[in-house]
């Protein structure tokens, strides 16, 4: 049924405004001026989970609908159903996989099932243009085991009558991405040789600086390619040149600035027919030729052993730094025309410096909390806290001395010093809060041990009181007892005395009758 072009636009509108995939920056078709989506990049990147995971960026750029968004759809059905499920079995279940008949991922099923993610038809209907991205990275494991964020950035398509508009995509993707797509129909045309032009600028300020190739690695797939079926595939580089007359202008410029290019051929996926939501399902096909290029490219360019992480200046990316390098790159666009290349190298060299001296400003707060609920609030010894900022000095140290790669040393040893001072003053803050917490309970214990003391002087007081009240009450007895004594009258002490001297008296008479019983016995015995 044939349907009217105002009724396909509407439709194709609704498709846009559903697609889960949101913008980190658009360029205004009217005035040129470019837009951040600083809540969009902070919702996507700047998650908890993954604040200190590197990330693999792939990005994609090429002409106006020739598949680059049905090729990221597929992208994202292959980590998804290829990588993190394989990644996520056990070691048992890996091995029975290797044994049985690998299950196909890229089917028509699996397809339909996960949605596309990336809207079909931006660049016609919408105002704006600009670059997409999933509402969250695909958390996979590179070949060393190691978790990586994989950022999916799908951008609106060359026009011819945009070229400012599309270089300003075409130069932040570029520099954004480390695995990127060039996809190109039938052939590369001259717009985008001429962009890639304007890149090279860019691109040769930066090896002149550092004498290191910026970018990492880049694929070449020429759309559509009309070459027999065993030429499809990966094919040499230096065999581009007889599908693309313009590969002889572009492939020099590849090799000097990227670390490693890639090229492929694919078919046209409909045999000349567009290429619509319905039919690009059933090219899904096992044996179609346009499904077994898009396989043989994501088995070799995508292969999780071959994941690069972005890095600048051999320094590894994390989620929350390309956040920041993405608002500062954009910024400088936002006029609408083109930073000059210093600027944008300076840009990019400065957001790492900052983040460096953010990430140790952070990590040494982070560890001195972790002491405190160890030692206690206030209470982290003054060695502990010596020790922290000698490791995180130490840290800084090599971070700046790796930047130093990129040749802008005045900006990093500003940055250095900036990073010491910072480290000092919160070091001295951290330990004034330690030494004032050591001087009030110094003050307390004082207190206490006053306080003590002043208990031990009542109770000795209170002893001698008692003591006293003791002493009193036995001199009173006796004067008590001495004034009894005093009212006795003399007949009485007579009568007394004469008691006495009896008394006395009786006694000597008993012992000296006692001492005449015994004389005779002794007299007998010696006679």
């Amino acid at each position: 049924m044939h349907i009217k072009k105002k009724t396909r636009n509407k439709i194709n509108l609704e498709l846009i405004q559903r697609s889960p995939a949101v913008p980190l920056i658009t360029v205004e078709r009217k005035t040129g001026q470019v837009k951040v989506h600083e809540k969009n990049i902070d919702h996507v990147l700047k998650r908890p989970e993954f604040k200190n995971t590197h990330v693999v960026v792939i990005g994609i750029l090429g002409q106006h609908r020739a598949g680059k968004s049905f090729l990221m759809n597929v992208i994202r059905l292959y980590l998804l159903e290829k990588v993190k499920k394989m990644q996520e079995l056990s070691t048992i279940g890996k091995l029975l996989q290797f044994l049985s008949s690998e299950p196909r991922w890229l089917t028509a099923a699996n397809f339909r099932n996960i949605q596309s993610q990336f809207g079909w038809y931006h660049s016609d209907l919408s105002d704006t243009k600009g670059i997409y991205t999933l509402r969250e990275p695909i958390l996979c494991q590179n070949a060393k085991g190691q978790k990586v964020a994989v950022v999916l950035l799908d951008t609106d398509g060359s026009i011819a009558g945009e070229f400012n508009y599309d270089n300003i995509i075409y130069i932040l993707t570029s520099i954004l991405s480390s695995k990127q797509i060039l996809n190109f129909r039938t052939e590369c045309q001259d717009d985008e040789i001429r962009m890639l032009k304007v890149l090279e600028e860019y691109l040769n300020y930066a090896t002149d600086k550092s004498h290191t190739k910026l970018l990492q690695d880049v694929a070449v797939i020429i759309r559509d390619a009309k070459v027999k079926k065993k030429e499809l595939g990966q094919v040499e580089n230096y065999q581009m040149h007889h599908f693309d007359q313009n590969s002889q202008v572009m492939m020099p410029v590849l090799n000097s600035h990227y670390c490693k290019v890639q090229s492929y051929l694919f078919p046209h996926p409909t045999a000349g027919r567009r290429l619509t939501p319905i039919s690009a399902v059933k090219v899904l096909d096992e044996n179609h030729p346009f499904a077994i290029s898009i396989d043989e490219f994501c088995s070799t360019f995508l292969a999780p052993e071959n994941f690069i992480q972005k890095s600048f200046f051999r320094i590894k990316i994390n989620c929350y730094q390309l956040a920041d390098i993405i608002k500062v790159m954009a910024n400088l666009f936002q006029s609408g025309k083109l930073p000059t290349p210093e600027l944008l190298y300076e840009g990019i060299v400065k957001t790492l410096c900052e983040y460096g001296l953010d990430s140790v400003v952070m990590d040494y707060e982070k560890h001195a909390k972790y002491m405190e609920d160890h030692f206690g609030t206030n209470n982290i010894p003054a060695e502990q806290l010596k020790k922290l900022k000698a490791a995180l000095t130490k840290v800084a140290s090599h971070y700046f001395k790796t930047l130093r790669s990129s040749k802008c040393n005045g900006i990093i040893e500003r940055s250095r010093e900036r990073t010491e001072k910072k480290l000092e003053a919160l070091h001295s803050s951290w330990q004034l809060k330690s030494d004032a917490n050591c001087k009030k309970k110094t003050a307390n214990h004082q207190a206490k041990e006053r306080t003590e003391v002043n208990q031990l002087y009542m109770e000795n007081v209170k002893l001698k009181k008692s003591l006293s009240l003791e002493k009193a009450n036995s001199l009173k007895l006796q004067l008590e007892l001495d004034e009894v004594r005093s009212k006795l009258s003399e007949a009485d002490r007579d009568t007394l005395n004469q008691r006495r001297k009896s008394w006395a008296t009786i006694s000597h008479t008993a012992e000296s009758s006692s001492n005449e019983d015994i004389n005779p016995v002794q007299e007998q015995d010696c006679g």
